[in-house]
């Protein structure tokens, strides 16, 4: 089984409006800053297990994939636990 993945779309210099914390093994939304492109998908603690497919245990190295993200206006794809069980995962 695979989570699916949600796509932010994040124009160039944007805020992806994400705020982090460590959970486990992944890391956990503490509630998206409305308005921002992660309000239209995350919740409050939303567990994020992977951004562009990549395993995301540390806080340091997903918020360096964010920046550089949306310093460019590359899209960042999300897989969440909640993202999971709203599609019919678990």
């Amino acid at each position: 089984y695979v989570p699916p993945t949600l796509t932010l779309r994040l124009a160039p210099g944007r805020h992806a409006g994400i705020t982090l914390k460590k959970y486990q093994d992944a890391l956990v939304d503490n509630p998206p800053w409305p308005g921002y492109e992660a309000s239209r998908w995350l919740r409050k603690g939303d567990v994020i297990t992977h951004l562009n497919g990549r395993v995301v245990a540390d806080h340091a190295v997903a918020i360096r994939l964010i920046d550089v993200a949306t310093a460019h206006g590359l899209d960042v794809g999300v897989t969440s636990a909640r993202a999971a069980e709203a599609f019919g995962g678990f």
